[in-house]
């Protein structure tokens, strides 16, 4: 791959883990707000389905980091760095 393909690739990836993060910020401010709720009812929807739903957002969510946050020259896992410069694994310029 060429450099500019990797960058322009890299760059894809980050934005998709932007868009990535929103809806598992939501899902754990769900999740947190309702395991301190009280009540059994949110307007007919059980808490217990809206933690499990929220849980699998985030499941989901994580597995799809899993699978977009990759070098795309060499397929390795990037981290935890959201911002890169190079990858720890074959040194290929990311941005």
């Amino acid at each position: 791959m060429e450099t500019t393909e990797i960058k322009n690739d890299f760059k894809k990836r980050k934005i998709r883990q932007l868009f990535i993060g929103i809806p598992l910020l939501a899902a754990v401010f769900l999740i947190a707000f309702m395991s301190e709720s009280e009540t059994e009812m949110v307007s007919g929807i059980s808490n217990l389905f809206l933690i499990i739903g929220a849980g699998v957002i985030i499941i989901l969510g994580l597995i799809f980091s899993l699978i977009n946050w990759r070098c795309p020259s060499c397929k390795t896992y990037l981290g935890k760095k959201f911002n890169p410069k190079f990858c720890s694994s074959c040194g290929v310029e990311l941005r």
